[in-house]
């Protein structure tokens, strides 16, 4: 056995993490259970991760944070939403166009059907609702 990883099971973390012969702990320091018999691992799926853990999928939480500041930066009357609506006066390069935070923020809302974003961020109430709404799409 020589250069081969056992199988071992958590009992705290219910993990399988595979260490070198001789490990007394899991990778989160708890005392583990050796089986030599058994020389695969287990991986788990995002759908059972979700499940265990109770929490959004990561994509949800980055569009939600992205809406957030869009709403922040939509009410501000500062130089932050100032710099925000400026156009500049040249073209834009050749070539196919870099992705903007501007676009990727109404790909974002329209993908949770809402129209008139600024105007809505205006009120907080509703902005609040539209903020929490795309932590439902998992993966989208």
């Amino acid at each position: 056995m020589s250069g081969r990883r056992r199988t071992v099971s958590c009992t705290r973390c219910n993990g399988l993490r595979g260490v070198a012969r001789g490990a007394k702990g899991c990778l989160d320091g708890h005392n583990v259970f050796h089986d030599s018999s058994v020389i695969t691992k287990h991986f788990r799926t995002n759908e059972e991760l979700r499940e265990l853990f109770g929490e959004a999928d990561i994509i949800g939480i980055m569009k939600s944070s992205r809406i957030r500041w869009a709403g922040h930066v939509w009410r501000s009357e500062g130089v932050l939403g100032s710099i925000t609506k400026w156009k500049p006066n040249t073209k834009r390069p050749r070539g196919r166009p870099r992705q903007r935070w501007a676009d990727r923020v109404k790909d974002d809302l329209s993908m949770i059907d809402v129209e008139n974003a600024e105007e809505m961020s205006r009120d907080r109430e509703k902005w609040k609702d539209v903020v929490v709404a795309p932590m439902d799409f998992n993966g989208l």
